[in-house]
């Protein structure tokens, strides 16, 4: 039967421990890194759900705006009516005065 050396398994042991504390520290990194991806996950997950909420928001503001765009169109349509009948009206009481007062009418 081979003698077992004290020095062998020292050097064996330190080996060991070595070996240990590197797998040690690649699991810390390999934890840091599946959390990372967790809060990198939730992070995105939040950014998708408000663009969501901003497309929703954006289409909403559309349609208002073209309601409102369409509702001042029309609000102008009729202020511009208005003007020209007002208009109107007056060139026809000028016309009406000159004629009275040439004694036309």
């Amino acid at each position: 039967m081979a003698a077992i050396n004290v020095g062998d398994l020292e050097r064996d042991n330190g080996r060991i421990t070595e070996l240990r504390s590197q797998v040690n520290d690649v699991t810390d990194v390999m934890s840091q890194n599946i959390r990372k991806i967790l809060e990198r996950e939730e992070r995105l997950e939040n950014a998708e759900a408000r663009t969501a909420n901003l497309i929703e928001s954006s289409d909403q503001f559309r349609i208002a705006a073209r309601s409102v765009s369409r509702q001042y169109w029309w609000k102008n349509v009729k202020w511009t009516i208005i003007m020209y009948i007002v208009g109107i009206l007056i060139i026809v009481a000028i016309i009406l005065i000159i004629l009275h007062a040439c004694n036309v009418i």
